[in-house]
């Protein structure tokens, strides 16, 4: 009787499906700090989200059957709107769910795919930055004339600004983080650095990291 072999970790015998690589080092630390301020903030946004759907069924019911609306229902409801929104950019980032428009992408080779990725995602970034910026002045100065909404129940606009800022500042980082992915070589929206194996001086340079 033929005796086997023990199965070999090396070889992938034992694991007929190999996982994508963890990594090591600073910039997978920096990478799975971002993921779960990501999904922190995805989080937010659809507690935001809950919150109003949940306003708004009182509102309404109470109106229709109680004629007693719910008081700051409006004001509330903007002021967690504009949270949810903004806290949601980083996870639509990390997940490639903006608008693509691919008419001429399709015919680019990879060479020129990967310009065009590198500047799409600068230009991303430096948007967002330049958005993180004014948000955060306009957060600041909120809270310093300590901004509350006009109408029966005064909403604290200062601090759903200061959370919006906090949704984009995780919104850049997140797009530093792909952008830190597409210069080295890396599928930007990865969930770690997993090598790209047709280019080893790259995959080098990723494993000194």
């Amino acid at each position: 009787m033929p005796s086997q072999a023990p199965a070999d970790k090396n070889n992938g015998l034992n694991n007929p499906a190999p996982r994508e690589p963890r990594g090591a080092g600073p910039f997978w630390f920096v990478e799975t700090l971002i993921g779960y301020l990501v999904t922190g903030a995805m989080i937010m946004s659809s507690l935001c989200i809950f919150v109003i759907l949940v306003i708004g069924v009182i509102d309404t019911t109470g109106r229709a059957f109680f004629n007693s609306p719910f008081i700051g229902a409006v004001e509330i409801s903007e002021a967690l709107l504009a949270v949810a929104i903004f806290s949601a950019l980083g996870y639509l980032q990390k997940t490639g769910g903006h608008v693509v428009v691919d008419v001429f992408s399709n015919g680019y080779g990879p060479r020129l795919k990967k310009f065009a990725t590198l500047v799409i995602l600068a230009a991303t970034l430096a948007v967002l930055g330049f958005l993180l910026w004014r948000s955060g002045v306009g957060a600041l100065n909120a809270y310093r004339t300590n901004d509350v909404s006009a109408g029966f129940l005064r909403v604290p606009i200062w601090l759903a600004k200061i959370f919006t800022t906090v949704g984009l500042g995780v919104a850049v980082a997140e797009a530093a983080r792909e952008l830190a992915r597409a210069t080295l070589g890396f599928a930007p929206q990865g969930r770690g650095p997993t090598k790209d194996e047709s280019d080893p001086a790259q995959n080098s340079t990723m494993e000194k990291l």
